[in-house]
C-alpha cells in the first residue's frame, strides 16, 4: 500500500505563525482560581524534582505559552527505551496520542499528519512518513526562503564590495543545500560533534551513548579541529587511549611521524561509525560518512539550517561590527521559517532523520523543565521561592533575558492562568502558603505583573 506524499489541508491553517499562541481552552478563568480545602495529609513541594513531577500529575500548565504538561525528561526516556519511538505509526498513534494536547502547534500539526496516516496505513514507521512529506515540503518551504534570500543579497549592495561578495558566495552555498546539489565543504570537528551529540540523545543505550560522545568530543581538540595547532605526541596518545583503552605505546615509535592530524580525525570517525553500525541508524552512520569524505575533499549532500546560516553570515560581516546594514541583514535572516514554528521546517531537516530523532523534535520541546524566576546568573537562589515550571521550548528561548520583555510574547493572561495552577494546588496542601507567597514575590519583582490572589487560602491552625 502506498502512501501519496502530500500535506493535507491541515498543514495549511497555521504554516508560519509562531508557537506563543493562547492555550486558554485548557484553562480555568483568569481572575477565578479553584478553591480547595485540605484533603488529609499531602507531599509538600520543596525540591525542583518534586515541582516538576507534580505539574505532570496535577495537570498544570507552561508559565510562559499555557501548554499542558503531560511528560518530562525521564518519562521521554523510559519511552524511548520501551521502543515506542520505532514502532509502526499504528502502535505509536495509539501509545502518544495522549501527548498531543500538550505540543505546541507545529509538532500537533506534524502528530495530526501522523494520525491521518495511521488510519489507513498503520504499518510503516515515523521516519517513512515525514520522508515521504519531504518533497512537497521542501517545495512550500522554498517558496518563503528565496525571497528573504533576495532581500538580503540586495541590502548588501550598500556594502563594501569585499562584504557583497562573501555574502554572495553564502547565499549560493545556502541554495545548493536547499536544493539538495552536492558540493564540496570544508571539514570541522567542531560542527561535527555537535550534530553526533544531538543525534545520541535519542540512543536508548546510555553506556554506548556516553562512548560515541567521548569519541566525538575528540573531534573538538584544537590540534585536531585547527591545522594552525600543532599535533603532538600527548594529543596523540589521549586520542589513541580514549579509542582504545588497552593502548600501548612503543617506547621507539614515534607518533608525530606516524599519525597526522587527518589520520587521527579519520580514526576518531571510523570509530564512531563502527559503534552505530549495529544501531540501525543511518542519521548517524551517514553523518560519519559524509565527514570522511569531506576530508578526501568529495562533494557531499549538506542539509540547510538556520543556525549554521547564521554562523557563516556573523563570519562573512566581520569587521562590520557597528554598522547599521549588519544589524538590517540579521534581522531579515530571523525572518527564515523554522522548524519550531514551521512545519514545512520541521519536515525538511528531519528528512533524513531516524524515527527516534524526529519523536526527540516533536515531543521534548513540551516537556515539563524548572525555571529560576531569577536567574542563578543574576543571583536567583535555588529554591522553591525561586522555583516555577515551564516547557523546554519558553525555557530555552528565555534563558537569562528579562522576564518583563519576555513575557510580551505571549497572552497577557498567561501569567494569571499558571498563578491560578499554584493557588489551586496550594490551597489542596501542596505548596507552604508562605512559600507561595515568596514565590510570588520573586514573580512580581521580574515580570512586574499584577497577578489576582484572592483565592489562596490561609491555613488554619
Amino acid at each position: 500500500m502506498r502512501i501519496q506524499s502530500v500535506i493535507p489541508n491541515i498543514f495549511l491553517q497555521r504554516p508560519y505563525q509562531n508557537n506563543y499562541n493562547d492555550y486558554s481552552a485548557y484553562r480555568l478563568p483568569a481572575s477565578k482560581p479553584d478553591s480547595f480545602s485540605f484533603q488529609g495529609k499531602v507531599h509538600i513541594i520543596k525540591t525542583a524534582k518534586d515541582f516538576r513531577q507534580h505539574a505532570i500529575e496535577s495537570g498544570m500548565h507552561c508559565m510562559y505559552c499555557n501548554i499542558p504538561f503531560k511528560f518530562d525528561e525521564s518519562l521521554f526516556n523510559k519511552w524511548l527505551r520501551a521502543g515506542l519511538f520505532s514502532t509502526n505509526i499504528g502502535e505509536f498513534v495509539k501509545n502518544l496520542k495522549k501527548i498531543k494536547p500538550s505540543l505546541h502547534d507545529s509538532e500537533k500539526d506534524i502528530f495530526s499528519f501522523v494520525e491521518f496516516v495511521a488510519k489507513t496505513t498503520p504499518e510503516v514507521t515515523l521516519d517513512t512518513v515525514i520522508k515521504l512529506m519531504s518533497v512537497n515540503a521542501n517545495t512550500q518551504l522554498l517558496e518563503t526562503q528565496l525571497p528573504i534570500f533576495d532581500a538580503i543579497i540586495n541590502k548588501s549592495k550598500k556594502l563594501p564590495k569585499e562584504y557583497q561578495n562573501k555574502i554572495f558566495e553564502l547565499i549560493e552555498k545556502s541554495k545548493k543545500r536547499m536544493l539538495h546539489i552536492p558540493y564540496v565543504e570544508e571539514f570541522s570537528g567542531k560542527e561535527l560533534n555537535y550534530k553526533i551529540t544531538k543525534l545520541t540523545k535519542t540512543i536508548s543505550d546510555e553506556k554506548l551513548s556516553q562512548k560515541i560522545d567521548k569519541y566525538a568530543e575528540l573531534l573538538t581538540i584544537p590540534s585536531i579541529q585547527k591545522s594552525e595547532e600543532p599535533v603532538t605526541e600527548r594529543i596523540i596518545k589521549r586520542v589513541l587511549k580514549t579509542l582504545d583503552p588497552n593502548f600501548k605505546m612503543n617506547k621507539k615509535e614515534d607518533l608525530e611521524a606516524k599519525y597526522s592530524r587527518d589520520n587521527l580525525r579519520k580514526m576518531i570517525i571510523e570509530s564512531i561509525k563502527e559503534n552505530v553500525s549495529g544501531l540501525k541508524r543511518k542519521d548517524l552512520y551517514n553523518l560519519c560518512v559524509n565527514a570522511e569524505k569531506e576530508l578526501n575533499g568529495e562533494p557531499i549532500l549538506r542539509k540547510f539550517t538556520n543556525r549554521a546560516f547564521a554562523y557563516d553570515l556573523n563570519e562573512a560581516l566581520i569587521g562590520l561590527e557597528g554598522n547599521p546594514i549588519r544589524k538590517k541583514l540579521f534581522d531579515l535572516a530571523s525572518q527564515l521559517p523554522t522548524s519550531e514554528t514551521n512545519v514545512y521546517a520541521f519536515i525538511t531537516k528531519h528528512d533524513q532523520s531516524s524515527s527516534e530523532k524526529i519523536a526527540y523534535d516533536l515531543f521534548t520541546p513540551s516537556e515539563v523543565t524548572l525555571e529560576h524566576m531569577k536567574p542563578r546568573s543574576a543571583g536567583g537562589e535555588n529554591s522553591i521561592y525561586n522555583f516555577a515550571v515551564a516547557c523546554k521550548r519558553c525555557n530555552n528561548k528565555r534563558q537569562s533575558d528579562d522576564m518583563k520583555e519576555f513575557y510580551k510574547m505571549f497572552d497577557k493572561n498567561n501569567a494569571q492562568y499558571y498563578w491560578n495552577d499554584i493557588i489551586r494546588e496550594a490551597n489542596k496542601g501542596y505548596f507552604e502558603y508562605n512559600d507561595v507567597k515568596e514565590m510570588l514575590k520573586v514573580f512580581k519583582a521580574q515580570s512586574h505583573k499584577r497577578i489576582n490572589t484572592k483565592g489562596l487560602k490561609k491555613p488554619k491552625h
